[in-house]
């Protein structure tokens, strides 16, 4: 109750104050985390290393720096998001190209929507608003039921449900008999090492999510990657990129690979914005599982 409590002060301390201080909060706080509390600066360092081994001491250091930043920004963005109409977060969070998925959309056909921990994704869940698919956003309920609920009433509207991960092949037959965009974080960390998709990503050896894959191949999805890119600090642009129209023409594993690739160029060309406190490569390979 108490944390419940503490988040919802935290979110209406958040509306009160303007975007500029919001921004001088995440520089201390990226100070702070990097320099005092060192919070997971071993992963991220860790993590840079071994996907740039070529990138000098002092190129890891501003990237270690970057990171810091970026993951302060989204925090503070996503607390700040849930006090800010839909019109400011269209605003802030514009689609450039709308007419990709609509045009999949006015032929009755549903698509996957593939996404990655790269920029600030919590704004992006209102783009329902600015396209004609009903979009299933797929996530991970909250432990706290309280701070869950309200999560799902900030985020929700008439043209955005919240799916529960482990509820999407039962779920999913409910809302397909209309155009959907089903929305997945495709890079995380799968929790079954046997049952992923292994494949070579920044140098190493790393377990996808199947979902994506199978779901698109199961019911011929479209998957189009979702390219989102900090314009500004507070401003974004998202761009729809068709990775596969008829994902049911091709064997297993082509889908991932295919986001692989897209991911990767996405990275490399603003390593900053991307996640990497997130322990990506805990897992190792089962022997008898090859890579591709």
């Amino acid at each position: 109750m108490f944390n419940y409590f503490f988040f919802r002060i935290t979110v209406f301390l958040f509306w009160l104050l303007p975007f500029r201080v919001i921004y001088l909060l995440s520089d201390g706080m990226a100070w702070v985390m990097r320099v005092v509390v060192k919070y997971r600066y071993n992963v991220i360092e860790t993590n840079l290393k071994k996907s740039f081994p070529n990138k000098s001491k002092s190129e890891i250091q501003t990237l270690i720096k970057g990171s810091y930043q970026n993951l302060c920004d989204c925090i503070l963005e996503g607390i700040k998001g849930m006090s800010l109409s839909k019109k400011e977060i269209i605003r802030r969070c514009k689609v450039t190209n709308p007419e990709v998925a609509d045009a999949f959309a006015r032929e009755g056909r549903s698509v996957i929507l593939v996404a990655s921990h790269f920029g600030n994704f919590e704004w992006a869940t209102q783009i329902g608003l600015q396209l004609e698919h009903l979009i299933l956003g797929i996530y991970k309920p909250l432990r706290n039921p309280r701070t869950d609920a309200y999560l799902k009433r900030t985020r929700q509207n008439k043209n955005f449900v919240l799916i529960p991960n482990k509820e999407t092949y039962k779920e999913l037959p409910n809302h397909i008999h209309q155009p959907c965009m089903v929305v997945l974080i495709a890079d995380q960390s799968p929790s079954n090492s046997e049952k992923a998709h292994w494949l070579t990503f920044l140098n190493q050896e790393t377990a996808f999510l199947k979902g994506p894959d199978a779901i698109a191949r199961e019911y011929n999805f479209p998957v189009i990657y979702a390219d989102l890119q900090r314009v500004n600090r507070g401003f974004y642009t998202l761009t729809f990129i068709v990775l596969e129209d008829q994902p049911n023409s091709l064997p297993e594993k082509e889908i991932t690979k295919v986001f692989r690739n897209e991911l990767t160029r996405i990275i490399l060309a603003q390593p900053e914005n991307w996640l990497w406190s997130h322990k990506r490569w805990k897992k190792k390979r089962p022997s008898h599982i090859t890579i591709d």
